[in-house]
């Protein structure tokens, strides 16, 4: 639970997610060495998404990613949820990549999006934040 009993969950620390998610161009993750699972994590699920949250998980992941000057919050509709995810962007606003066919993101989906989180979409699906 956050900090006041909001009742959403605080995406985990950096520690875990910065650089732990990626998002390749492939339509499909590569399946595991079992080959029944894949074998890029998921997204991370989480009740309520709040944008101070994003937020802080972005200034949180600065220190090791110092490449990153900005970062673009895409939004894609996922079942009965929402998908966001945190791209991260070097100085020409290009996403960050791990090799030449994977970019470095932390996705989490979303049961509903904060007041301010829905506010900062609009009727958009990017949001660039520096």
């Amino acid at each position: 639970m956050t900090p006041g009993g909001q009742g959403g969950a605080r995406p985990d620390s950096l520690g875990e997610h910065c650089g732990s998610s990626l998002f390749g161009q492939a339509a499909h993750p590569p399946t595991g060495a079992a080959g029944d699972r894949p074998a890029w994590p998921g997204p991370q699920p989480v009740p309520l998404l709040k944008l101070a949250e994003l937020l802080m998980v972005i200034l949180d992941c600065h220190p090791r990613l110092p490449q990153a000057t900005a970062a673009a919050l895409v939004r894609e509709r996922c079942g009965e949820g929402t998908l966001v995810r945190v791209v991260f962007l070097d100085a020409g606003r290009e996403p960050l990549a791990v090799d030449a066919d994977t970019l470095l993101v932390t996705n989490y989906l979303a049961g509903r999006l904060d007041e301010d989180l829905a506010a900062a979409f609009g009727d958009r699906n990017v949001v660039i934040l520096k």
